[in-house]
């Protein structure tokens, strides 16, 4: 909107002005001076607020321990993951918020389903920023609860844990306020505290960890 004004006062005055005339020219050298900094507006700068929604594939590999039988596991586990998010422009470069992640995980439906909450702190560099587009290098730092449950047995998998995520991402703004982003990212989930309980009643101690990587796609809204 600015760059379309400055153009409309540039015509504008050229009409009023001969091209060989010394105002014409004072004229012409302070547009192009000025015109630099017009062309200057980012798509991320401080003081702006974004709010994200998106969708993501993560693929983990998966270690169980049982500290009362000394036996780990190894397996593997994909899920579907939908991120909630608010960033705040710090700088024109650093962007602090925070996000919940809603887990899904692939299983047989009608034997077991497993799930995970991640609630987190972010840190974001945008490292690269034009008036359309810019790039960014994460930290995500948070809690997260998970909960297994085997349909056929009832037993139940409960935890609470911490998870971390590194992330990079892509970000599209064809228009003022509506973005677009892709995203990848490396995410740990560690639960040391994690209690199984069966049918009866009887509990004990487990430990979960998942190390993998996601990647995903989302929408912005930006103020």
């Amino acid at each position: 909107m600015k760059i379309i004004c400055i153009l409309y006062q540039f015509l504008y005055s050229c009409n009023n002005y001969s091209i060989q005339s010394p105002s014409f020219m004072r004229l012409l050298l302070i547009s192009l001076l000025f015109l630099p900094f017009a062309l200057n507006a980012q798509s991320f700068e401080r003081g702006d607020v974004i709010f994200g929604a998106g969708i993501s594939l993560g693929i983990y590999g998966t270690e169980g321990f049982d500290p009362e039988t000394n036996i780990r596991e190894t397996d593997g586990a994909l899920n579907r993951i939908i991120p909630l998010s608010i960033e705040f422009g710090l700088t024109n470069n650093i962007g602090i918020g925070a996000e919940v992640r809603l887990n899904k995980y692939a299983s047989n439906k009608d034997s077991a389903s497993a799930k995970n909450n991640d609630y987190s702190l972010m840190l974001n560099y945008h490292f690269f920023r034009t008036s359309f587009f810019n790039m960014q290098l994460g930290i995500k730092y948070g809690l997260s609860t998970f909960n297994y449950t085997n349909k056929i047995d009832l037993g139940e998998f409960n935890a609470t844990g911490q998870n971390f995520q590194a992330i990079i991402g892509a970000n599209f703004f064809p228009g003022e306020h509506i973005g677009f982003n892709i995203n990848a990212g490396f995410n740990s989930l560690t639960y040391k505290d994690g209690e199984i309980k069966d049918v009866l009643g009887n509990k004990s101690d487990y430990e979960l960890l998942l190390n993998g990587g996601n990647i995903g796609i989302g929408v912005m809204l930006k103020f």
